[in-house]
């Protein structure tokens, strides 16, 4: 498989069954995220989820990050 290849070796572990819940306990809400380099960003992150956030050079996602964090200011928009 393509993680043994990429090791070197053999993996033998095996992930825990995934639980899906109904009620998804939302940890970080952004909405409409507004500035000079991205524009009405939507996105919500549940608990146990793994995201990631990529893109081409230049194309915001660093500054979107950053704002995420505190250390880009936006315009508009709100992250709760």
């Amino acid at each position: 498989d393509l993680i043994s290849m990429m090791l070197g070796h053999e993996v033998k572990s095996e992930l825990p069954p995934a639980h899906v819940s109904d009620q998804q306990h939302v940890l970080l809400d952004v909405k409409g995220l507004t500035a000079d380099v991205f524009n009405g960003i939507n996105l919500q992150i549940g608990a146990g989820e793994i995201d990631g956030l990529y893109g081409a050079i230049g194309a915001g996602h660093f500054e979107v990050a950053r704002a995420l964090f505190g250390m880009y200011t936006f315009d508009s928009g709100a992250i709760t």
